[in-house]
């Protein structure tokens, strides 16, 4: 899986788009702006991690679809990461050019 984002932010992105309701795999895809085979083995990882899992869900007789839903396990690393991501923003904020600026 090559991308130019961190693993955790792509990671992060992924879990936040199913929580906001983007369980369908094309919709994930759209929402964390990434190519299909990126996200499908992200998907894949993450299963087989047990942080989300997918269920079968028929739209008519004939088509089965996906949907993929957050695990217990999935939202503690979530939000995990959700303060992470928000501790890296606000260090970023504190630096201007390599200089910190002061309180």
């Amino acid at each position: 899986m090559t991308s130019l984002r961190p693993r955790d932010q792509l990671i992060f992105e992924l879990l936040f788009a199913i929580k906001i309701g983007r369980n369908k795999p094309t919709w994930i895809t759209n929402e964390i702006k990434t190519r299909w085979q990126v996200t499908s083995e992200l998907l894949s990882r993450m299963m087989e991690s047990g942080l989300i899992e997918c269920t079968d869900v028929q739209k008519n007789e004939r088509f089965l679809r996906k949907q993929y839903h957050i695990t217990t396990k999935g939202n503690q690393v979530y939000e995990s990461l959700k303060l992470t991501q928000g501790l890296a923003e606000y260090m970023q904020q504190k630096k201007l050019g390599g200089i910190t600026v002061g309180e």
